[in-house]
């Protein structure tokens, strides 16, 4: 396993797949960091008869031999719908809303932001998405968004986005005096965040069942190795369904289910310079 190191590092990410053009591996299972990026080795990569298979994140990359992701234009809308249905039952008129996508880069934050403002369309008030904040997702960059955007913007009433935002805001809300005011709702789960719902800091979360994304990658890559071919043999896109989790029914999705075993660390194989 060789990591890139964050959303603004594609151009390490594109280094590393060169590198397994003469190290002799049979596959590779990409987690892309760039939309846009990468497309060229990924390209050289197949000619050299070394498949790729993209999971969680999306690419732009015609050379890509399957993908085992969910759509995140469905992931936004799913949450979209969520925030509506909690506003409607609050009997609240109108939403004022802090929304945080993520990097700009990445292929699946701009399609959660699309989702998401879709189905608000539906909203029966009045709806103002009053900042969206492109950020990388790394938790120290997500709080200052967070904190600049709630102290710019008065009388919000949900923090939506991705899961360092939301991590970050119930200590946010809890300084300037706003907990119990300003709901908090995640595009997608991880590991913290699950204890942060079930303790009701945070209402809701999408979980796009990262653990089962990656057995669908190997399960792709296993049959290209047994010469089936994407789009004929197996589907090219394939992913799980995208449930919401929250404090009301996070008892119906156990940990280890979405994640795996809480002592679990993953072995990194990192190469010199990395």
């Amino acid at each position: 396993m060789t990591v890139a190191g964050g959303y603004g590092e594609g151009k390490r990410q594109e280094a590393h797949l060169r590198t397994h053009l003469r190290d002799g591996v049979d596959g590779v299972i990409l987690a892309a960091v760039d939309y846009e990026g990468c497309g060229p080795v990924i390209r050289e990569l197949r000619e050299e008869g070394i498949p790729v298979v993209e999971v969680i994140t999306d690419i732009l990359a015609p050379a890509i031999a399957a993908k085992a992701l969910v759509s995140f234009h469905e992931v936004g809308y799913l949450v979209g719908e969520y925030v509506s249905r909690h506003a409607e039952k609050a009997g609240l008129d109108s939403l004022r809303i802090a929304f945080f996508p993520g990097p700009k880069n990445a292929g699946w934050s701009p399609e959660t932001l699309a989702g998401f403002m879709e189905a608000l369309e539906a909203y029966p008030g009045r709806v103002d998405v009053v900042d969206v904040s492109w950020g990388d997702t790394g938790h120290e960059e997500q709080a200052r968004l967070v904190r600049r955007s709630l102290a710019e913007n008065p009388g919000i009433d949900y923090v939506v986005g991705n899961a360092l935002a939301a991590e970050a805001a119930p200590e946010i809300l809890r300084e300037m005096g706003l907990a119990g005011k300003v709901s908090v709702v995640s595009t997608y789960i991880m590991p913290s965040l699950y204890d942060s719902i079930a303790k009701g800091d945070v209402l809701a979360a999408a979980a796009d069942l990262n653990v089962y994304q990656g057995r669908m990658a190997v399960d792709m890559m296993v049959r290209i190795f047994n010469g089936e071919v994407s789009g004929r043999d197996f589907p090219f896109r394939s992913g799980p369904f995208i449930p919401m989790v929250t404090s009301q029914n996070i008892a119906n999705y156990p940990y280890e289910g979405l994640f795996g075993p809480r002592d679990y660390l993953p072995v990194f194989h990192l190469r010199p310079g990395d």
